[in-house]
């Protein structure tokens, strides 16, 4: 091998051949029952962008032409760090919120980037096969190259706009994969050509092929080639033959086309290493017996190393990390996503998160027991699946709102890497979970309804398709007539809810407050959403983001993962320590919903031993999804509960497992706050608490039966501001009381809203034989969520 790439070398030195095949390969292709002009001018429309370009490019060579817009494309070039460029090969580390050590990552710890130096590779055929494939003037041009530029533009003319070849070289694709830039115009065109020129200034050739050996994608998210070769082969760089260079070098042109693990991508990546082998041959890099000899061998692949040990798993939080610190240089410093891959895993960067270790390894004791996973595992005995779980919880500290100090992402111990995390990853139904953040408290907040309104549970025929039917139905299936918004919130009432969605609040009002609160699903304006019927759902990490603005004063702050995020040298790369804080709702309207929120709490026993707790249940249509999204005065968190969507499969909870949600939430939280002292939820100085009439929702009078205590809002125009004009003098109330049900038949007890989480017994949310009678013969199936959805589209799978 050594004196082949000797003579290879001594060849490769020689002047190159006086003539070479023609690069222009093809002919034109004349447009099918078009004329000869109209051919022409489909040719020149289809070829005109590069025709620009090359009169640009020979303006930029030649001056003169074009002067002042050359300069003004590259007066905004984004300057290259080639210092920075060149610090591939030192350890990333994460420190927690104490600034301790929880986690290295490097090419040993289950990254699919390894840096590899040139020195590495220099005696193997990986850098002559890309230069061959490539740039097979990458040893001579100064960054761009005129030929290949003119070859590639009348290529595109030979065959009717479609060139045969690009005319980018091996350094203006480094640029490309360092900027990520790849917008068609010629301003990026003249900036990559100026940073080609700069770089080639900056760093040697053998310096640029080492950028791109390192920085092409491999396929199957891996980046490089010393990764590619340990993933493909089981190899290290230094060890690789000719056969696996040509092999390897092939797989960037077209990532997806030519992956190896799968039998199409491999067919196709063996014809392109073909190729390359060819030409190698027509450049005299390798001779023709190598050619032939190479030809007849037979590639081994080895795929062991997809297979990640358990020592290099990184926790459910971690990983987060690690894919929000990428795409945060992709999105804030304009990193491609090959240059932000290798930045992370290889750049010695010192990651300082939020993490506090001692509730993260709380939570994930929690999602390790079986005991919370159902209440019944006989239901589950013939489940092809085991339903699953995410809990996401975040600082409710006004020092460091939003940051998330633990996340899981699934039952059991984490097998594997960068897999699907259901904490951030999936989206599903809130279902009712919505109704706080969308509808009751954005109503609040704009003066429309108060604390003291009272609606009206009956039925509302609300389905354009059906506009005879009832719709939506509530889960207790009964109306309850005149309600205020604590009963509206406690029986999750899905009449009241859609109604004053649709009709007093309005979707734009409520979903206005929800982009706010960093859940933007502006077009979702029909009636199903109220009841959380969202086109896209939601994740645990939006609704705990959501919900800690309830905790915190009605302040949203997006939350994160990490507060800073340093270079080797100790300079500041991204910077997160003073998030944007957004006041979506006001202390008072904040202070207003946690009284509310907090009886939901209790009637479903989400109180962490000896702490105030406020939160909102959430079931979807067919029982499909449970939430319970809750807070205390230290912390937020949102769990979700349910099966996996398979391929647009749904399954449904069994019914005894319609509180699980609230039983995972109880028990984390109370883990969470071992130690912790009680604190009650503080009402501020801007509410008052005042008697209101339950049937018109005026001030008290002394005749009021059933008046109950409302915490208005100072200054809201919602407030009553007269006595009862009802009950001004005793006399007996023709209307029920408040949350007196209409239906006789079905008239709430006291132990409607008094739900006990283990029992078998359905919740109250839903139809239950003590407060139920049969289900009607109209197909539709009341439930908190739309059991039709027009106009809304079908609900979504992940």
């Amino acid at each position: 091998m050594d004196d082949k790439k000797i003579n290879a070398n001594n060849k490769r030195h020689k002047k190159v051949k006086a003539t070479l095949k023609k690069r222009i390969v093809g002919k034109p292709t004349q447009v099918e029952n078009n004329t000869f002009f109209s051919s022409v001018a489909y040719i020149i429309r289809k070829s005109f962008s590069l025709i620009i370009i090359l009169i640009l490019f020979i303006g930029f060579l030649l001056g003169g032409i074009g002067t002042g817009m050359l300069a003004g494309y590259i007066s905004t070039a984004q300057p290259l760090d080639t210092e920075n460029l060149q610090n591939f090969d030192q350890t990333t580390i994460l420190l927690d919120m104490n600034g301790d050590k929880i986690s290295e990552l490097s090419s040993s710890s289950g990254s699919k980037s390894e840096y590899v130096t040139y020195s590495q590779f220099a005696d193997t055929y990986i850098d002559d096969a890309f230069i061959a494939i490539e740039d097979e003037r990458f040893k001579e041009h100064p960054g761009i190259d005129a030929k290949r530029i003119a070859s590639s533009i009348f290529s595109a003319i030979a065959n009717a706009g479609t060139p045969t070849h690009g005319g980018s070289t091996i350094t203006q694709q480094t640029i490309k994969m360092i900027s990520g830039a790849d917008d068609i115009s010629a301003q990026r065109k003249i900036q990559e050509w100026y940073a080609a020129v700069e770089l080639e200034k900056e760093l040697s050739k053998e310096g640029i092929i080492e950028l791109y050996v390192n920085l092409v994608p491999m396929s199957n998210n891996i980046t490089g080639v010393g990764a590619a070769a340990k993933y493909y082969f089981n190899k290290d760089v230094s060890e690789l033959s000719l056969l696996e260079c040509a092999f390897l070098v092939g797989i960037p042109n077209q990532p997806a086309i030519y992956n190896p693990l799968t039998e199409h991508g491999r067919r196709n990546a063996l014809r392109r290493m073909r190729t390359t082998l060819a030409k190698m041959n027509e450049l005299e890099i390798i001779s023709d017996e190598e050619y032939r000899q190479t030809l007849d061998q037979e590639i081994v692949f080895d795929f062991q190393n997809f297979e990640v040990q358990d020592s290099a798993i990184y926790s459910w939080f971690e990983e987060h990390v690690i894919n929000t610190v990428i795409e945060d240089l992709i999105t804030k410093n304009g990193y491609s996503p090959e240059l932000a891959m290798l930045t992370v895993s290889n750049q010695g960067l010192t990651i300082e998160t939020t993490l506090d270790p001692v509730l993260q390894k709380r939570l994930e004791e929690v999602y390790l027991r079986t005991d919370i996973r159902t209440k019944d595992p006989s239901q589950l005995l013939d489940s092809p699946v085991s339903p699953q779980s995410a809990i996401t919880v975040l600082e409710n500290n006004p020092t460091d709102p939003g940051r998330i100090r633990g996340m899981v992402g699934g039952f059991g111990r984490k097998s594997d890497n960068f897999i699907f995390n259901r904490a951030t990853d999936a989206k599903r139904q809130p279902a009712s979970a919505i109704k706080p953040i969308l509808i009751y408290a954005p109503g609040i907040d704009a003066g429309i309804i108060s604390d003291a309104t009272i609606f009206d549970d009956k039925p509302v025929q609300m389905d354009p398709m059906r506009p005879n039917v009832n719709y939506p139905l509530n889960a207790y299936r009964s109306y309850l007539g005149k309600i205020n918004l604590e009963t509206a919130l406690v029986r999750s009432t899905n009449t009241v809810a859609a109604d004053t969605f649709m009709n007093i609040v309005t979707p734009e009002v409520g979903l206005t407050y929800l982009k706010e609160l960093g859940i933007d699903r502006m077009d979702a304006q029909y009636p199903s959403t109220a009841l959380g019927g969202f086109e896209i759902g939601v994740s645990t990490l939006e609704m705990a983001g959501a919900f800690s603005s309830l905790a915190n004063d009605g302040i949203y702050v997006e939350p994160t993962c990490y507060t800073r995020v340093l270079r080797h040298d100790g300079t500041v790369l991204l910077d997160n320590t003073a998030p944007t804080q957004t006041p979506v709702f006001s202390p008072g309207t904040a202070d207003i919903m946690t009284k509310n929120l907090e009886k939901i709490a209790e009637n479903v026993n989400a109180i962490p031993d000896n702490m105030h707790a406020a939160g909102k249940t959430g079931t979807s249509e067919d029982v499909i999804d449970a939430w319970f999204c809750g807070y205390t005065p230290y912390y937020t968190a949102a769990v979700w509960y349910g099966f996996d969507n398979t391929n647009g499969r749904k399954m449904e909870i069994p019914w005894i497992d319609v509180f699980t949600a609230v039983d995972i939430w109880n028990v984390a939280m109370t883990s969470v706050h071992q130690d912790l002292p009680n604190k009650e939820f503080e009402i501020g100085s801007d509410v008052k608490s005042v008697p209101v009439c339950s049937v018109t929702g005026e001030l008290a009078s002394a005749y009021c039966p059933g008046a109950f205590e409302a915490l208005l809002l100072e200054g809201s125009t919602a407030n009553p501001e007269t006595q009862c004009s009802y009950h001004f003098s005793y006399v007996p109330s023709a209307q029920p009381t408040q949350g007196e049900s209409i239906d006789s038949s079905s008239e709430p007890t006291s132990s409607d809203t008094n739900i006990d989480p283990n029992s078998s017994d359905p919740p109250s949310e839903q139809p239950s034989e003590s407060t139920a009678p049969e289900p009607p013969t109209d197909p539709v199936t009341p439930t908190e969520a739309p059991t039709t959805q027009p106009p809304a589209p079908p609900e979504p799978t992940e």
